[in-house]
């Protein structure tokens, strides 16, 4: 993992940054080939019946062979797992690298990264999810930051209508659309006026306005 991917995959800590850098974190996953390894899906071979007396000459060479073929199957299965671990141990916090490390963590260095990732998806899914209410609340409370870029603001305000939509509620686009505009600030006021005279039929025309606007 290069210092730049290391800085977009970066894990904050924060509970309500979870389902978002879990979702960018398997998708780095498939890319790397890592994905069955990640969700702990890889098929072994199954195990090898034991040597018994009744074993002829020429069944031993091929049983041997096929004890052989599934311990190098186990050790390719761990290497892949403790590449996991890797990626994993770099994106996160400190906080909660140290929740799963001792778990983890071999003895010669080498982790589970199957594990640490249930270990992760434990911790957070227990995490108690918000209620409708404090989600709209939110939504009727969006300001665009004074240091915040627009594109930031339209993100942010996409996520809380996909957890909205995610807790079982719905709300018009048009909806969406003058909470986003009542959240600018003076110096969008020309835009805001027009809005109200001419109001964009979706989220995605009135964010390519107000961008338009802006350059």
């Amino acid at each position: 993992m290069d210092s730049h991917t290391i800085k977009w995959l970066r894990f904050t800590g924060l509970a309500e940054d979870y389902p978002a850098w879990s979702t960018k974190f398997m998708a780095y996953m498939q890319t790397k080939g890592l994905y069955k390894s990640l969700l702990d899906k890889e098929v072994l071979m199954p195990e090898v019946t034991p040597f018994t007396e009744a074993a002829t000459a020429d069944e031993r060479p091929e049983r041997a062979a096929q004890v052989e073929q599934r311990n190098q199957q186990i050790k390719e299965i761990d290497k892949r797992k403790n590449s996991v671990w890797c990626h994993i141990a770099l994106a996160l916090d400190k906080t909660s690298l140290m929740y799963i490390r001792h778990d983890c963590l071999s003895p010669d260095g080498t982790g589970d990264g199957a594990k640490a990732w249930r270990l992760l998806q434990q911790r957070y899914s227990n995490v108690e999810k918000p209620t409708v209410v404090s989600l709209v609340r939110q939504l009727s409370r969006l300001q665009l930051g004074e240091d915040e870029k627009l594109h930031e603001y339209f993100i942010r305000s996409q996520e809380l209508m996909s957890r909205l939509s995610e807790a079982g509620e719905k709300i018009s686009e048009t909806l969406f659309n003058a909470l986003i505009i009542n959240g600018l600030p003076d110096k969008y006021e020309h835009s805001v006026v027009q809005e109200s005279f001419n109001p964009a039929s979706t989220f995605t025309e009135l964010r390519t306005r107000l961008q338009n606007y802006e350059d």
